[in-house]
């Protein structure tokens, strides 16, 4: 049996769906994190489950909600399992009565029905289920009350929904809904008279003159407690305990008489650029658990209705915020998160745009600078996110006067969840999932660069073959690095080893690290001028994204030479700004 999980943003369709599956997506606390249907087999083998985009209606006008209708029409599901959150009843049953319209046997889960006695509110799922002529269970999928009683709901037999039908003119037909509605929740709820937690919070978070001051603060903490604080607490002792055993390691194999080539394989290839890497994993994952945090309680979504009239000024909207919010993750589900927005306009500008802000690929480099450079600086990461926000903002106001840019921001609606306290289990699935996926590149990814750059450093080409070099500075990686130094002498960045650096990192951020850990060795703290590094983390932050994220910019612009006109932007960009700030640094040192 295939049945059809269909709800609004921010309902915990997705927290419902890992607990009848027992799945492992994520769940984010802001439309458009599902654009495709997914699917998975309920636990107890009752059949599929889809899991549809989050909607606020089934009027075709957002790539959503273009999904869901087709899923919902074109091969209509055996049963429709409508979730309805709770604490904002009239604003979900829209889509209930939508839904109603289309005759599908259909089970509707009242969601966060303990939120709704704590607030006082006193809800009959009998009165609704009798209203709506379905089944209706109230469930807590965070907490997972209810979920025994909905699962034999989903096994029962049923007959399509006592089927509503609406006028065909349709500003008749929104109206006629929305009596309906009103007539159905004076039957099945009673309000308490406590005022919600949700609007406390918001007196103060979303306050004309403390709304700002606060999301800066919020974002310093987070960067503070992963990069500076405990994050590098974490980092410099498991440094320390790779330092040791590289330490042993080398006298082992010196002590077994291992060839030089092999052991600067072991040493200077494997643990000097991999393991310099997965030094700072436990950064990434305070990072992810702070910004996990963060969007499931419902902070993040107030972020976009608090930016949206600073970006409007730029062209943009309130739901551009998203992806940037994802890019701070990964530039890949950034740029395809990108699909929710429904200017095309504004989708291509936040495509270009968003990986300017720093992803978990360039926290490395960002720690690398502040650790080795910089006594491990709090400031230094905060800043970075805000020059990579600000980027975005200019590079918005300068694509905008191209005409294929160009046009007013769309309409911004957003509604505001209430305030929740994640599950540990939800935080520690999506700790685990950004962890492995980027230990997984660690493996694969940087573990091959790492050995090719070693090899191309450790290597020259004489008498037609390969010879191994006398030093890295006479193999074929510093030929290829000052072949371009001249490039670089402008941003401060004009040795070979800074040179490769850059380049390696356009397969992947993280490169950048291993290769300098290669490239230079012990001698990297003293390679770099404060005013380098910066020139450098610069650069680096604001350049073109991974070969992964180019092929989804790729992949949404639908074009080719869109595509390449959006990398050599971002790179001219990167070189302009750093080139800029160090010049001005230099004649002010």
């Amino acid at each position: 049996m295939t049945i059809a999980l269909i709800g609004n943003p921010n309902s915990g369709k997705t927290t419902l769906f890992n607990a009848l599956t027992g799945s492992s997506q994520s769940v984010g606390n802001w439309p458009g994190v599902t654009v495709e249907k997914k699917e998975g087999r309920l636990k107890n083998g009752g059949g599929i489950l889809l899991d549809l985009p989050g909607i606020y209606t089934l009027t075709p006008f957002s790539p959503e909600e273009i999904v869901a209708r087709e899923a919902l029409t074109r091969t209509p599901p055996e049963l429709v399992l409508n979730i309805v959150d709770g604490t904002n009843l009239e604003r979900n049953l829209y889509l209930t009565m939508q839904l109603l319209e289309l005759g599908l046997p259909m089970v509707v889960a009242v969601n966060c029905v303990d939120a709704m006695k704590k607030r006082g509110d006193h809800f009959s799922p009998e009165r609704l289920s009798e209203a709506l002529g379905c089944p209706v269970v109230g469930i807590s999928a965070l907490r997972g009350f209810g979920l025994g009683e909905l699962a034999q709901a989903l096994k029962a037999p049923n007959r399509p929904a006592r089927r509503f039908i609406a006028p065909s003119d349709e500003e008749t037909a929104i109206a006629a809904r929305y009596e309906r509605i009103e007539r159905i929740v004076r039957q099945c709820l009673r309000r308490g008279a406590k005022r919600g937690l949700s609007n406390r919070l918001d007196s103060v978070v979303l306050n004309r003159y403390l709304a700002l001051p606060i999301f800066v603060l919020v974002m310093a903490g987070v960067y503070y407690i992963s990069v500076s604080g405990p994050g590098a607490w974490l980092t410099n002792g498991l440094m320390e305990w790779q330092a040791a055993f590289a330490r042993w390691l080398g006298s082992l194999l010196l002590r077994w008489q291992v060839a030089p080539f092999l052991r600067s394989l072991i040493l200077e290839g494997l643990l000097a650029g991999v393991g310099r890497v997965v030094g700072f994993v436990p950064q990434l994952l305070l990072l992810y658990g702070c910004l996990s945090f963060l969007g499931d309680c419902g902070y993040l979504a107030r972020i976009s209705f608090l930016l949206d009239s600073l970006l409007r000024r730029f062209g943009l909207s309130g739901k551009c915020f998203m992806p940037m919010l994802l890019a701070t993750g990964c530039g890949v589900p950034a740029i395809l998160g990108t699909r929710a927005i429904d200017s095309q306009r504004e989708r291509r500008v936040t495509a270009i745009t968003c990986t300017f802000l720093p992803c978990s690929a360039k926290l490395p480099i960002i720690a690398l600078i502040a650790g080795t450079l910089f006594e491990g600086a709090w400031w230094l990461a905060p800043v970075a996110y805000f020059v990579g926000a600000a980027s975005i903002l200019i590079s918005a106001k300068l694509l905008g006067r191209m005409k294929l840019f160009g046009g007013k921001p769309s309409p911004f609606v957003l509604e505001l969840p209430a305030y929740r306290m994640p599950s540990a289990v939800s935080l520690l699935r999506n700790i685990r999932n950004h962890t492995a996926s980027f230990l997984k590149k660690a493996g694969t990814i940087i573990l091959l660069s790492s050995l090719f750059v070693w090899f191309l450093a450790a290597f020259t080409w004489q008498n037609r073959g390969f010879v191994l070099a006398e030093g890295m500075s006479e193999g074929l990686l510093a030929r290829f690095g000052k072949s371009f130094e001249f490039l670089f002498v402008p941003l401060g960045l004009g040795q070979w080893q800074m040179v490769v650096a850059s380049f390696t990192a356009l397969i992947a951020k993280e490169n950048a690290v291993s290769t300098l850990s290669i490239l230079y060795g012990a001698s990297l703290p003293q390679a770099f001028t404060p005013l380098q590094g910066l020139s450098f983390l610069l650069f680096n932050l604001l350049c073109a994204p991974c070969v992964a994220a180019i092929w989804a910019l790729r992949r949404e612009l639908g074009s080719r030479k869109l595509t390449f006109a959006a990398v050599v932007y971002q790179c001219v960009y990167a070189y302009v700004v750093a080139a800029v700030f160090y010049q001005v640094g230099a004649l002010l040192r």
